[in-house]
């Protein structure tokens, strides 16, 4: 159900239209508006005044066409567009009209709708399910639609209005192009408005993500690439901060094959060495054969007997001296509250050990009393880490702190208000089910100096909400697909920062 439409170029002659306040069309405008113009289907439309406004989500969906249209164009070396209210207008009343009768077609009377004194005119249309009705998903299916490309890379345009509309479970969206004279005055569609701060990261599995993570942040020649088991994140959750520290990306592998993604991004990034996190459980010897192919350097692997002696091992190679300012400990049989804070270690570089909630792994106690930290944090609460742990931990430490909440979606709040208090310019949305995509763009958070936030895939929770207001972004980035976080989260992002 997710279809574009659009008029293609006629191939042929054409009786051109005429424009009754700018005479005569050229030639290929009138090839181009023809094919528009009667590939009409039964519903019409006549505006008269204004059209509806726009919801706050379906407003965001349409301030993310436009950026991404006009990045488009961008790399197609053409000048961006500028969007104006008029032909706003335009777009959303034709849009309405399309979410009003449930289907999609073509407005037989845009170009009459346009202010005088146009030069070219095109429209695209386009619906998507509600769930799955993103900026970036109209994007994608106009630009591998190649009518839709053309209208969108035309040459001459100057002008575009965008509306979205939804009812009933279905998104439609219009584009309406233009080209009109410098000496023609438009109204610009407010900066307020036209603003676009959500991104999002995504690919067909987990090691796609981190691949595309990878690329969109790391040039080739990086020092060092990290390698962890995109099932089991345990072993990663320690690894995460140091990658953070050595601006450096994780990359996530099946225990016995190398995803064809991750291959393609490691021979892109070219790393000095590669370090693999977790023992041959979780990468096999097989993969690590494979690694050596993608680098000039050593291949190593920093593995324990278990995730929790893999941390303290973790620890040591990279934290060799005593007296580290802070040491974070979480529950190594539930990643989701370390996920929260391993931007956050990479930034102070603290190590992450874990633990088993009801008893500290002698290893790790090995490796705190080694460390000699200032300040112990606990990652959750009690249910978590116990307070015997807690008092196990105390003899490691002048100061053990806990960062805790209701569930996992409020401790990554308490993480991000403990770490950010001043707000953030940049803030990471990720699942909190699953922790694949959060591990990934861990290092990436570390080094911007930015929060992970958890939601559920459907909806974001209030205290989340109220937690991304505080903070103020001027960019979010989602992490994941619209399976991993949907539409609808994507959508309440782009409203609250508005």
């Amino acid at each position: 159900m997710d279809q574009p439409t659009s008029g293609t170029p006629a191939h042929g002659s054409a009786t051109a239209p005429t424009d009754r306040s700018s005479g005569s069309l050229p030639p290929t405008t009138a090839r181009l508006l023809t094919v528009l113009l009667t590939a009409v289907m039964a519903v019409t439309l006549s505006v008269t005044g204004a059209a509806a406004p726009a919801s706050a989500s379906d407003a965001s969906v349409a301030d993310r066409i436009f950026t991404l249209l006009n990045q488009e164009r961008a790399k197609a070396g053409l000048a961006p567009l500028q969007r104006v209210v008029e032909l706003d207008s335009v777009a959303q009343a034709w849009s309405e009209n399309q979410a009003r009768v449930g289907r999609m077609s073509h407005n037989p009377d845009y170009s009459r709708q346009y202010p005088a004194g146009w030069r070219l005119a095109a429209e695209n249309v386009a619906y998507a399910s509600q769930s799955i009705a993103t900026g970036d998903k109209f994007n994608s299916m106009w630009m591998n639609s190649q009518g839709h490309r053309e209208n969108m890379l035309r040459p001459g345009l100057t002008h575009v209005g965008i509306g979205v509309a939804t009812r009933n479970g279905l998104t439609f969206a219009t584009q309406n192009f233009a080209q009109y004279p410098s000496s023609t005055v438009l109204t610009p569609t407010s900066p307020s408005v036209a603003s676009s701060t959500v991104d999002r990261w995504s690919g067909a599995d987990r090691y796609a993500v981190s691949a595309e993570v990878s690329e969109r942040n790391f040039a080739p020649g990086v020092g060092v690439a990290y390698i962890a088991n995109g099932l089991t994140s345990a072993d990663a959750l320690s690894g995460a901060p140091v990658a953070a520290a050595d601006k450096a990306p994780v990359l996530l592998t099946h225990v016995g094959s190398l995803p064809g993604e991750v291959a393609n991004e490691l021979a892109r990034l070219r790393p000095a060495k590669i370090v693999i996190l977790g023992g041959t459980g979780s990468v096999s010897s097989a993969v690590q054969n494979k690694l050596g192919a993608y680098t000039s350097g050593p291949v190593e692997r920093w593995a324990g007997g278990d995730r929790f002696e893999t941390s303290a091992v973790i620890s040591r190679a990279n934290y060799p001296k005593p007296g580290v300012d802070v040491a974070y400990v979480a529950n190594g049989l539930t990643s989701v509250d370390a996920l929260s804070a391993a931007p956050v270690a990479g930034m102070q570089d603290a190590p992450v050990l874990l633990t088993r909630p009801d008893s500290l792994p002698g290893a790790v106690a090995a490796e705190l009393d080694r460390l000699d930290p200032k300040k112990i944090v606990i990652l959750g609460g009690t249910g978590a880490v116990s307070p015997g742990v807690q008092r196990q931990l105390d003899r490691y430490t002048a100061s053990t702190t806990r960062w805790s909440g209701t569930d996992r979606y409020a401790v990554s709040v308490t993480v991000s208000r403990a770490a950010f208090p001043n707000g953030a310019g940049v803030v990471y949305v990720a699942n909190g089910l699953t922790s694949a995509d959060a591990l990934s763009a861990a290092p990436v958070a570390g080094k911007n100096r930015a929060p992970v936030l958890l939601t559920q895939a459907g909806s974001m929770p209030a205290a989340v909400q109220a937690e991304l207001k505080r903070l103020d972004p001027d960019r979010v980035v989602v992490l994941g697909g619209t399976g991993a976080v949907s539409a609808t989260v994507q959508n309440q992002v782009a409203s609250i920062t508005r």
